[in-house]
């Protein structure tokens, strides 16, 4: 049985529960990150809590782990894996509170974490890849919103649809649309 890491806590994800009133399940309402591990080693980790803190900023919220936290909680997960390449994947929402639209009203986020084997897939031959370019350069490396969940993906200043930039101003209060 494997062991994840939820809100403090190593359980195990069979025994894992996270209360239908959290904003990441009624409104999509939070942020993943998906990390590689080589050799029992993170891939890259600075890169990825960079995306992580981008993508929290981009929802108005606050990063409820410093560095070294996030580098403990993955440490721990990857020594409970057998396997030394491995996946770690994470999801942070803003948390439980009443059915509302208003963010305000959350004040404790939900943070899961979970760490398995890679898949074997044979990568010698390379893989296919599909990179999207606006006008403005490489914008989606540069703006780089793919941890974004659910409706707050669609909350973003001058995101690319369809080839061309739309312009989406969004405030404080106006999250979803």
């Amino acid at each position: 049985m494997s062991r994840v890491y939820l809100n403090g806590e190593y359980v195990l994800l069979e025994e894992a529960n996270i209360h239908v009133l959290d904003r990441g399940f009624t409104f999509g309402d939070g942020v993943y990150e998906v990390i590689p591990v080589f050799n029992k080693t993170v891939f890259r980790l600075g890169e990825h809590l960079a995306r992580l803190e981008n993508s929290l900023q981009a929802i108005y919220m606050d990063n409820p782990l410093d560095s070294g936290q996030w580098q403990a909680i993955f440490d721990h997960l990857i020594e409970l894996v057998e396997a030394p390449d491995q996946s770690i994947y994470l999801q942070v929402t803003r948390g439980v509170t009443e059915r509302d639209h208003d963010i305000d009203l959350a004040n404790a986020p939900t943070v899961f974490v979970m760490s398995r084997p890679l898949q074997g897939k044979n990568l010698e031959a390379g893989i296919n890849s599909l990179v999207l370019l606006s006008d403005q350069g490489d914008y989606l490396v540069a703006q780089c919103f793919a941890s974004t969940s659910g409706k707050a993906a669609r909350c973003q200043r001058d995101y690319p649809y369809q080839g061309r930039p739309r312009n989406r101003r969004c405030g404080q209060q106006c999250v979803y649309h």
